[in-house]
């Protein structure tokens, strides 16, 4: 059976192991400063999204939802760093299985920053489901 909470953390787990010092990354809700040097750096969150009923008689959920992971490179910097980056991140994810977790393949989108802005952002998305066992 997995809940929410323990989605959450083999999630959290996995990217933290995998991704190691590649980046500094912003966590949900930690405080977080930007580098003042340009170094690069991604923001990682998890997005519950609705929850479908399967089956009646066992009552049975499918609980969906996404990993976002941005990422931050200096701007006029090119794109070589953030592509890099990106990719890496995608492979973390990349039509993975964890435990009960199923992972679709990742899209990757660059996000349009205002012109004052010091970075060059790059998304990546990968949309995940997991079946909960309600008793």
């Amino acid at each position: 059976m997995t809940t929410m909470l323990e989605a959450r953390s083999a999630i959290t787990t996995k990217f933290n192991t995998s991704w190691g010092s590649t980046t500094t990354v912003a966590w949900p809700n930690n405080a977080f400063t930007e580098p003042t040097d340009g170094s690069p750096w991604v923001q990682f969150n998890i997005n519950f999204a609705e929850s479908l009923i399967t089956t009646i008689s066992t009552k049975n959920n499918e609980q969906l939802g996404s990993v976002t992971i941005n990422i931050f490179t200096s701007r006029y910097g090119g794109t070589i760093a953030s592509t890099t980056l990106a990719q890496t991140a995608r492979d973390i994810f990349n039509r993975l299985r964890l435990g009960d977790i199923l992972f679709e393949t990742p899209e990757i989108r660059d996000i349009v920053q205002p012109v004052e802005s010091n970075w060059f952002q790059r998304s990546v998305r990968v949309n995940f489901s997991y079946y909960e066992y309600i008793a």
